[in-house]
């Protein structure tokens, strides 16, 4: 994304009626980057699914996740037209995700 992540930015996007994924991650977490490939994996799976994916690092963006109250990573926040739908923390499998997916849109 080219805009820079912080509070304000962040809350006009969620405000939109796209779904929006925030996944919170850290560069050296390996769960962190499993869950990436699962999540890439899980929307291969539902091509009519277009979300935003915005992906913060803890390490840049402290205040984001102390605003959202992240306390280990990593960690997926679904929006939609700026309501929090769905949080899932740590680890999660491609089937699960993409259960979860279809639960959320309907």
């Amino acid at each position: 994304m080219s805009k820079d992540l912080n509070s304000s930015t962040i809350q006009e996007i969620l405000n939109s009626n796209q779904l929006v994924i925030l996944k919170f991650s850290s560069p050296g977490c390996g769960p962190c980057k499993k869950l990436s490939q699962n999540l890439s994996q899980a929307l291969e799976n539902l091509p009519a699914l277009h979300p935003l994916l915005l992906e913060i690092d803890i390490t840049q963006n402290l205040s984001l996740a102390q605003q959202y109250m992240i306390f280990s990573v990593p960690v997926l926040i679904f929006f939609k037209e700026g309501k929090e739908l769905k949080r899932i923390n740590g680890l999660t499998g491609r089937d699960e995700l993409i259960s979860e997916l279809k639960k959320i849109t309907g």
